[in-house]
């Protein structure tokens, strides 16, 4: 079985091949984590050359069909990762004071935050704390702006409806 770190390290591999090595060509659980990498690297590969690099690298079988499917279906894997990543993004989010928004589709403000003093309370809020940011750096500072502004309308959707509520 694959595991979750396994599968990052498949993402950022699968990336990385698009990139480099591929010839250009325009399981839930593992198809939206991969979702990002693989919609990433459809812009260089067809459906069929990363089913086929998925299986013959990593022996991760998804059918050409699924991945096809998936692309046309994007929206729907968006929102899975951001819900993946939404309490981990608060939790930075509240600790820093700053918007969603403001530091999500800037890599360097997240680590530039990262690197200060959070507003935490607590062993616990503070371990909490340490864990979204690791888990923001593996799930979702791993990608590029790419796939931060296709998944980003989810992000800005609830941003607006916070603010609706809060005011």
């Amino acid at each position: 079985m694959t595991t979750e770190m396994d599968l990052k390290d498949i993402a950022r591999d699968l990336i990385e091949h698009s990139v480099q090595d591929a010839d250009f060509s325009a399981k839930t659980g593992v198809l939206d984590d991969l979702f990002p990498a693989i919609y990433k690297a459809s812009k260089r590969m067809s459906s069929r050359a990363i089913s086929r690099w998925l299986l013959e690298v990593h022996g991760v079988k998804l059918s050409y069909v699924t991945i096809s499917k998936a692309l046309r279906e994007a929206d729907k894997h968006w929102e899975s990762l951001w819900e993946r990543i939404e309490p981990a993004a608060r939790i930075f989010a509240e600790a820093h004071g700053v918007a969603l928004k403001d530091y999500l589709f800037d890599n360097g403000l997240f680590e530039g935050l990262a690197h200060s003093t959070p507003t935490i309370g607590g062993e616990d809020g503070y371990g909490e704390y340490e864990s979204a940011v690791g888990f923001l750096r593996q799930e979702w500072f791993i990608y590029d702006a790419t796939v931060h502004d296709s998944c980003g309308k989810y992000i800005l959707e609830d941003e607006k409806e916070g603010m609706a509520v809060e005011g």
